[in-house]
């Protein structure tokens, strides 16, 4: 599926007259001209940058601000969200796999979210995580800077490379079996004019497991309260009925790390003795706490 700008410009004074705007198809142009980069019809029409013929799965990155001031430089009283949405419904008749963004931060945004996805559903990366006592996904990390600015020459693609990582929500009541993969991706864009990218992928290159305690023994959960309690191995050996709470903060959006609770636990006198010395049964650790202690089963 294709089309061209004397297409869409018709595809926009269409759509303005089903929403009771009723643009002129002079306007129309002037309008998907400026959209296009160019601060004249004569501007886009002389050139040589943009495609004569439009395929579908283009994307067309505006500057709202600059598109509303030529509006009322044309005597619209239009807003940016209406030209936004009158531009993208007329692309959207023509080529239903094409995308329209009000700004360079929005299809940034949509370059992130699509590199994020393509992560979580990698083959190599959920057979990773296949393997993993975890429950769920905790955080895509993905980072990555894109402008219009960085693009190359019309015709000519942009590659990015990126390093990150995928890591998952550690179940404490299995084995600890990993929870992060790193990855390396590669997000390409291709220049087709001004404003106008396409040819947009994403591709993972590489997906390993992050296990830097693969080399590392293990401590028990006993030592582990020992060391945070700084109290003697033998008593913590005799603990039982601990509870572990994951500790969200107060805005609950994301975990700090754990509360360890022991006013259930047993035996009394191991709890009498715990409070004793530190005048409190809850406790506060970090999210690493138990990355290097061994799972109960």
């Amino acid at each position: 599926m294709s089309t061209d700008f004397a297409s869409l410009s018709y595809s926009f004074r269409v759509v303005s007259q089903q929403r009771d705007i009723a643009i002129k198809l002079g306007h129309a142009q002037q309008l998907l001209a400026c959209a296009f980069g160019y601060q004249t019809l004569a501007g886009y029409q002389r050139s040589s940058e943009e495609p004569a013929t439009i395929n579908d799965g283009v994307h067309l990155v505006l500057d709202a601000a600059t598109l509303r001031q030529r509006a009322t430089d044309l005597g619209l009283s239009l807003t940016s969200k209406q030209l936004v949405d009158l531009i993208d419904a007329a692309f959207a008749s023509r080529l239903r796999r094409s995308g329209v963004h009000a700004s360079e931060m929005d299809f940034f945004d949509f370059l992130h979210g699509s590199l994020q996805s393509t992560v979580v559903n990698d083959d190599d990366v959920g057979r990773i995580t296949a393997d993993m006592n975890t429950n769920g996904v905790r955080e895509i990390y993905v980072p990555f800077d894109f402008t219009l600015a960085d693009l190359p020459e019309v015709g000519e693609t942009l590659s990015i490379p990126v390093v990150g990582h995928l890591s998952m929500e550690i179940d404490l009541e299995r084995p600890y079996a990993g929870h992060q993969v790193d990855v390396e991706a590669i997000v390409s864009v291709d220049r087709l004019g001004r404003r106008l990218v396409g040819n947009v992928h994403m591709e993972i290159e590489r997906a390993s497991e992050n296990a830097p305690y693969a080399d590392r023994a293990l401590i028990s959960r006993a030592q582990a309260y020992a060391d945070r309690l700084d109290m003697p191995l033998e008593l913590m050996e005799q603990l039982d009925n601990v509870l572990v709470d994951e500790n969200a903060g107060t805005s609950g959006d994301g975990a700090y790390g754990y509360w360890l609770d022991f006013s259930a636990a047993d035996p009394q006198h191991v709890v009498a003795a715990i409070l004793q010395k530190h005048g409190t049964l809850l406790f506060d650790v970090g999210p690493s706490f138990f990355e290097d202690v061994e799972r109960e089963d």
